[in-house]
């Protein structure tokens, strides 16, 4: 059985792991996961189980999980001060990397094996590569650009359609000038890329993001968060951007800005957070609190900008180390509260696994849906897939929340679901899903080890 340690990480690393050992072990790229039963299965972009794969033949899986994310953000703030320190100053890089490196969000996603952790480096170095690539003409960030975009588009779908949206939106604002040329030029050149590196995988990577755009639960505007009631009056909002487009164009592209405090590269980074927060405000691609994570080095730089520029030395500084202060407490809360907050997987809970790693032919079901990733890849066994935030089944010709309908006491339907994929067993945890319901079943308790349970279903 595969040894992980006691950690709070999330359920995600153990599906991700699962991908990239199977990777390694049939040497292709896997359609579904063989341990998950049911007709449906998650699908990520590939990039990032491939770069799993080739870690893990040389690193431990539990040196991986702790020690990816802090690295991969210690990458990323290293590239953001040489990126900022050549586009601005010293003092300004130095502000802005420490302020960013203390962000609750970011050291939130720091805890887990996410390929939201390698999607955000990706996203800062092709937002500030395309903004070099344009003003200095470069063709070496232009390709900085190319190949950072050409990665994200098969590391993370909400990277995806953040990055997409947010480069729509600043070739918006700079329309005449070179700048959308470079934005369509990278994205076709990035597609074709992707298509002679992953073909197959990549055209059904593109099929599943599609699907997921268009079929994922948070598919409508929230108006309610902008504080607009009527989707007419939204409208009317927007339209606004067309006269506020011509004004900033006009000035954008002569350098010579409305406000003459205001540099090009401080208005470039005002429209990336503009941007950034429209898809977060819109809410129509799904969980929008990943995008607020892309939303952080502008607003960083902006803060570092502020302090520079119009506070005194002594009260700026002063101001930056109570944000600094702020900062770091708010950081290290968030990484509390993260491991408090994700699945830990704990001594008793590792005693279980083991017991059933030994179970043969075994086909379980778990209460709640975000144990089967664990389970699966600490035992190996046949587990009934559910996505840990969504906790749907595909059943037959319907899909059911099978497991809200069970907490209102709808047996017909677990029996069913038992029944379809011949279950032999059902793991619960007693403090996140009350095993009552069992009673009203045929089932026998095996093992028990603290609040975990595991029940047999055979009569």
């Amino acid at each position: 059985m595969p040894s992980m340690g006691i950690l709070g990480i999330g359920n995600d690393p153990y599906y991700h792991l699962l991908v990239a050992s199977d990777i390694v072990k049939k040497r292709k790229f896997p359609d579904r996961l063989e341990q998950f039963m049911g007709p449906s299965n998650e699908t990520y972009p590939p990039f990032f189980h491939i770069l799993l794969s080739l870690l893990i033949k040389r690193v431990s899986p539990s040196i991986l999980v702790k020690f990816f994310g802090p690295i991969m953000d210690c990458l990323n703030l290293i590239m953001f001060y040489l990126f900022i320190f050549g586009i601005s100053s010293e003092k300004i890089a130095l502000f802005s990397c420490i302020l960013y490196a203390f962000t609750p969000s970011l050291v939130e996603n720091s805890v887990m094996l996410i390929p939201r952790t390698v999607a955000t480096f990706l996203f800062n170095i092709c937002i500030y590569s395309l903004w070099n690539s344009f003003v200095n003409s470069s063709i070496v960030f232009f390709c900085f650009f190319l190949f950072s975009l050409s990665l994200i588009l098969v590391t993370h779908y909400s990277s995806t359609q953040a990055i997409l949206g947010v480069l729509i939106f600043l070739s918006f604002f700079y329309i005449g000038s070179s700048f959308p040329l470079y934005v369509m030029a990278a994205t076709l050149l990035s597609v074709i890329l992707n298509l002679l590196l992953y073909r197959r995988k990549y055209i059904k990577a593109i099929k599943d993001h599609l699907n997921f755009f268009f079929n994922q639960p948070a598919s409508s505007i929230n108006f309610n968060r902008i504080g607009v009631n009527s989707p007419i009056l939204f409208a009317l909002l927007f339209s606004m951007m067309v006269p506020l487009n011509i004004m900033l164009n006009f000035n954008l592209l002569k350098y010579k800005l409305v406000l003459p405090d205001l540099d090009p590269f401080t208005w470039f980074c005002m429209l990336q957070l503009i941007g950034t927060l429209f898809i977060y405000l819109v809410d129509v691609w799904g969980r929008t609190s990943n995008y607020f994570t892309f939303a952080l080095a502008p607003s960083c730089i902006l803060t570092a900008i502020l302090i520079n520029e119009w506070f005194n030395k002594l009260f700026g500084d002063l101001f930056f180390a109570s944000i600094l202060l702020i900062s770091l407490f708010l950081s290290l809360n968030a990484a509390k509260n993260a491991r408090n907050a994700y699945l830990h997987i704990t001594k008793p809970l590792l005693l279980l696994f083991e017991w059933i790693s030994k179970q043969n032919n075994a086909r379980i079901i778990c209460f709640p849906a975000e144990y089967c990733r664990p389970l699966a890849y600490y035992t190996g066994k046949k587990v009934l897939y559910a996505s840990g935030w969504e906790g749907v089944v595909w059943s037959e010709k319907y899909l059911s929340p099978m497991y809200e309908e069970v907490e209102r006491g709808n047996m017909a339907l677990l029996e069913k679901v038992i029944h379809s994929f011949a279950i032999t067993h059902i793991f619960i945890d007693a403090t996140k899903f009350h095993p009552g319901f069992l009673n009203k079943i045929p089932v026998k308790l095996l093992k028990k080890e603290k609040q975990y349970s595991l029940f047999s279903t055979a009569n």
